[in-house]
């Protein structure tokens, strides 16, 4: 997983059923129990994190030289930041009009 919009698609993967992304809102929402609440920037900093972890065990195992540079690389800060925002569109509640 080398690219920002990969990384991101695990992350909604990875996360979808407790994390989503209000835009009317602008704000990320974390599932507690039966209902949503607004997520704390390091709530949604320690899923990242999940995820960029995820990369780096699945790199390892791979034994590819490439996919583990991506995957550390996938540790920064930025790329950490652009995962999360990648992520948005994929993790939204869009009210579609009817």
């Amino acid at each position: 997983m080398s690219d920002d919009l990969s990384a991101a698609r695990l992350f909604a993967r990875m996360h979808s059923a407790k994390l989503r992304w209000v835009p009317s809102k602008a704000e990320w929402q974390l599932r507690s129990g039966k209902r949503w609440r607004t997520a704390s920037k390091e709530e949604v900093e320690l899923c990242a994190h999940a995820t960029a972890d995820r990369l780096l065990r699945d790199a390892i195992n791979s034994d590819d030289e490439f996919e583990f540079q991506a995957a550390t690389k996938a540790r920064s800060r930025a790329r950490l930041t652009a995962m999360v925002a990648v992520a948005k569109p994929l993790l939204a509640q869009i009210k579609i009009p009817k």
